[in-house]
């Protein structure tokens, strides 16, 4: 048994294992935003937010995240541009998919840098520079006049003007989002969706996305997107946690666990004298640990450093899916909830 368990670990941990999908990243993403901003009995409520904010953080949390995986080269967001072939030539390469190589190289390879506490980190403080990234309404209706539109100061934004940094931030989050969450695959034969099955969809979904949040929606600009970005990424690494793979949460170093755990419970010692003699290394380490403690702190804690608790199994699995289905199910609840509050105020009680 011990061998057989040595050698799947092997092959999940040292030979490259697997994440989660993106879907499953985006579901959780929107589910998690939901759970927090919600004021149904189902949800945490922890910050309630009215049903345009709840609405739009939802998706822009769903895009955020699958940030971390622009250290993949193949991920959802390096696919979101195509390259421009003609007769299989390739004449214009892919810009995002050379940005995640490049990130993937930058950062040490997928699953390294990016997902980690440091990325985490990293990126919400990107979020927050580009909160102050702001148009004041006076330029901007000036600007609008110039193009031929007439507009006062007060039109635009309800006078507080146009943030900039939360156009852009959105439009590329809902585009990541659309392509995720498989917005296109829409059925039918109208514009809309035939825009949406092309690779432009995506982004004319985004741009759309991004004016709304940055001129219209309501919200503080410089709590939604950092917040957004930290909860997007963060439940990305969570999501992995949950597979094969698991994520080294404290990159660059992913160290093991101490040498007796993996004494304890019969597995290879990752570093021979890093613990004392091996003749007294077992013996001290039984002290300590029983054989099933120990093999379960090993189990998630592998020689490799990377964290996991796998009750997803690998990506793609009978159980992501399950998982999927549940967190779309009670995202698309919580909705309704925030819908069915809005226009019937009086029966919210009866609703859980």
């Amino acid at each position: 048994m011990d061998r057989v368990e040595s050698a799947r670990s092997a092959r999940d941990h040292e030979e490259g294992g697997s994440d989660m999908m993106g879907y499953g990243h985006a579901a959780m993403g929107a589910a998690g935003f939901l759970a927090l901003t919600s004021s149904s009995s189902l949800a945490l409520g922890i910050a309630p937010q009215p049903l345009p904010v709840v609405a739009a953080g939802a998706l822009l949390t769903a895009g955020a995240a699958l940030l971390p995986d622009l250290d993949h080269h193949d991920g959802t967001i390096a696919r979101s541009v195509p390259a421009v072939r003609i007769l299989g030539v390739t004449l214009v390469p892919s810009p995002t998919q050379a940005m995640a190589a490049r990130i993937e190289r930058a950062s040490g390879g997928h699953r390294h840098l990016t997902h980690s506490l440091v990325g985490i980190g990293a990126a919400t403080a990107a979020a927050a520079g580009l909160t102050l990234l702001h148009l004041p309404a006076s330029w901007a209706a000036a600007l609008a006049n110039r193009a031929g539109w007439v507009l006062s100061p007060e039109q635009i934004g309800r006078g507080r003007g146009v943030d900039v940094g939360v156009v852009l931030a959105a439009a590329l989050l809902t585009a990541f989002a659309a392509k995720a969450l498989r917005m296109t695959k829409m059925a039918g034969n109208d514009v809309g969706a035939v825009l949406m099955r092309t690779w432009v969809g995506p982004w004319v979904a985004g741009a759309l996305v991004g004016v709304y949040t940055g001129v219209f929606l309501d919200t503080n600009r410089f709590v939604l997107l950092p917040a957004v970005v930290a909860l997007g990424t963060f439940i990305h690494c969570l999501g992995d946690t949950l597979t094969t793979q698991g994520v080294a949460w404290l990159q660059p170093w992913h160290g093991p666990a101490p040498a007796s755990v993996y004494a304890a419970a019969g597995r290879r010692i990752p570093s021979p004298g890093a613990a004392g003699s091996p003749k007294t290394r077992p013996a001290r380490a039984r002290a300590v640990f029983t054989r099933a403690a120990a093999r379960a702190v090993s189990r998630c804690w592998p020689p490799n450093g990377y964290i996991r608790l796998p009750i997803l199994g690998t990506a793609g699995s009978r159980r992501e899916h399950v998982l999927n289905i549940a967190l779309v199910s009670y995202s698309m609840w919580l909705l309704a909830h925030e819908a069915f509050a809005l226009w019937v105020p009086g029966a919210t009680a009866y609703v859980i």
